[in-house]
């Protein structure tokens, strides 16, 4: 990591990268934890909000959101498939704020900054500091 006076700018990127996956990959983690084993929301409780939006087969949406959640999180936040995980998170977010959020600003802004983030992560990979760059028998991460 950079602990230098002249770190360069893909050091600070990379460094950056992996202190915003490890929060973000926490957030997700523990949405997703709650969701699968309650109490809040639980997985009941999180499908039967989704009944209450109309939302068709509520019950594979809750499954789908609560695995993606917990496992797709602990996948960025190690860095692995980071771009194809994150794409998939990003149309989650993309799901909440436009759908279930209906674009209330004020009810949103975490949403949106999630969506954000996702986005990141899908553009700029995982950085150098991520376990798919040490399975790589290169050592290089695809972006």
């Amino acid at each position: 990591m950079c602990h230098h006076e002249g770190c360069s700018l893909a050091c600070k990127r990379d460094t950056m990268l992996l202190v915003a996956r490890i929060l973000f990959g926490v957030i997700l983690i523990t949405h997703g934890w709650g969701k699968l084993m309650g109490p809040m929301p639980g997985m009941e409780g999180f499908t039967g909000m989704l009944v209450g939006l109309s939302f068709p087969v509520p019950v594979f949406w809750a499954w789908l959101v609560a695995l993606l959640e917990t496992f797709g999180g602990l996948a960025i936040l190690l860095g692995i498939w980071t771009e194809k995980v994150s794409m998939l998170v990003a149309i989650q977010f993309l799901v909440i704020v436009l759908y279930v959020k209906k674009m209330n600003w004020s009810k949103s802004e975490l949403d949106m900054t999630m969506l954000a983030l996702s986005l990141v992560f899908s553009a700029f990979g995982a950085g150098k500091y991520a376990v798919m760059k040490s399975m790589m028998p290169s050592g290089e991460v695809t972006k």
